[in-house]
């Protein structure tokens, strides 16, 4: 015999049924893109810096391409990071190179960095708006001490090798899918690190937001 769930549909507030199989098993199936709905309410955002920063060639403490701030107070929003990636925008100066984009999350609340005043766009195209829990630092800003520490940088993607070192192009785009979630009171910070300082990446990451039940 197979049971039925009486269930309201969430966009039309129609009555629907769901049905379970003998083993009363209920099978379900996204019906929606993977990142629709938090698109369409406008709750996912993109950023990119509008200059490029110099990369470096050893791992920092301090140092980012940029950072993101959630200034939202404790219990507020979270941003569950979806994408970071960087666009090479300025060239090696001289022999072909290596490169791959890292990050660092902060592990306790600390003070904000200056705010960028850049707006983030949203990504159902009904923005850009500042209705976001992340502020952007941009520019080479340093992070603090309690978050700038060399063991907290991580690789977010494997490393790409040059082609020319007279032209930019090179470009990253890593999926991390909730892998990382900026708290209220965080920061995140990004880099390029490479065999040569010379080339130049624009950075930024894509993002929702949701408040969550952390730890």
């Amino acid at each position: 015999m197979q049971t039925e769930i009486k269930a309201i549909q969430r966009i039309t507030g129609d009555e629907a049924y769901l049905s379970m199989n003998q083993g009363n098993e209920l099978l379900v199936a996204c019906g929606s893109a993977k990142y629709e709905d938090a698109t369409r309410t406008g709750k996912r955002f993109s950023f990119r810096n509008t200059t490029g920063v110099a990369a470096i060639d050893a791992i920092p403490t301090v140092a980012t391409n940029c950072a993101f701030c959630n200034t939202d107070p404790d219990g507020g929003r979270s941003a569950i990071i979806d994408t970071i990636f960087a666009s090479q925008v300025g060239n090696w100066a001289a022999a072909l190179g290596q490169c791959t984009i890292i990050w660092i999350l902060g592990q306790t609340r600390v003070a904000q960095l200056t705010d960028g005043a850049l707006i983030p766009r949203k990504l159902n195209g009904l923005g850009p708006s500042s209705d976001t829990c992340l502020t952007v630092a941009v520019g080479g800003v340093d992070l603090d001490a309690v978050t700038g520490v060399e063991t907290g940088w991580m690789p977010a993607s494997t490393s790409k090798n040059t082609a020319v070192n007279t032209l930019p192009g090179v470009h990253f785009f890593a999926k991390m899918d909730g892998l990382i979630i900026i708290p209220p009171g965080r920061i995140l910070g990004l880099h390029v690190l490479s065999s040569s300082d010379t080339p130049t990446f624009a950075m930024g990451i894509e993002w929702h937001e949701r408040v969550l039940t952390l730890g």
